[in-house]
């Protein structure tokens, strides 16, 4: 009797402890097990450390195709335009964010010179959802007025969120025709922000 009352404990220490995994892990990435939601472990102050993205854009005129693309990288303080045509571009700027679980979102945006040197800091505010509510949190809507440069606006994926990292993404793929024109555009891009 006593073993079948340890096993019997046993069972549902392991189902209770799923249930808490199963309600903690959302996003692909997120940490296997965590005693935070994802609104705590969201609220707080970040900078962006590293952007990969890529854009192709395909169109066919009357048959003929015409392919362009883009790749964007960031690091450190550095974000790299590389086009499939023309020269590649860098620009220099620093963005913190400042999530709070009430639902306001602070973005500070610092520019640089090709020297390195500060030429202006903007501070904007906005807002901040879950696209979905409950349980299952993995999609973020950011919504600021500000300038249209700043990566981090719109719909966005979660796809890994511990105490201090925040990986968001997106996919997009979009095609139109219209008369003798169709075109397709595909982009995919992947933020990550450090806790401070």
């Amino acid at each position: 009797m006593k073993k079948f009352t340890n096993y019997a404990m046993l069972a549902m220490f392991i189902l209770s402890l799923t249930s808490l995994v199963s309600c903690s892990k959302k996003g692909e990435d997120d940490p296997f097990l965590s005693f935070k939601s994802r609104d705590t472990r969201l609220a707080g102050d970040w900078t962006l450390t590293s952007m990969d993205g890529s854009a192709k854009s395909t169109s066919v005129v009357r048959g003929t195709t015409t392919e362009n693309s883009t790749v964007v990288t960031y690091s450190g303080s550095e974000q790299t335009t590389t086009p499939s045509t023309g020269n590649p571009s860098t620009k220099k700027y620093t963005l913190s964010l400042v999530i709070d679980k009430d639902g306001t979102i602070t973005y500070t945006h610092e520019r640089f010179n090709t020297d390195g040197e500060s030429t202006g800091v903007s501070t904007i505010q906005g807002s901040w959802n879950w696209e979905t509510t409950g349980k299952r949190k993995s999609g973020i809507n950011i919504d600021i007025s500000g300038p249209s440069d700043l990566p981090l606006m719109g719909s966005w994926d979660v796809t890994q969120l511990k105490n201090k990292e925040i990986v968001f993404s997106k996919s997009t793929r979009v095609e139109t025709s219209s008369n003798d024109v169709e075109k397709e555009d595909i982009s995919t891009t992947s933020i990550t922000f450090t806790g401070k």
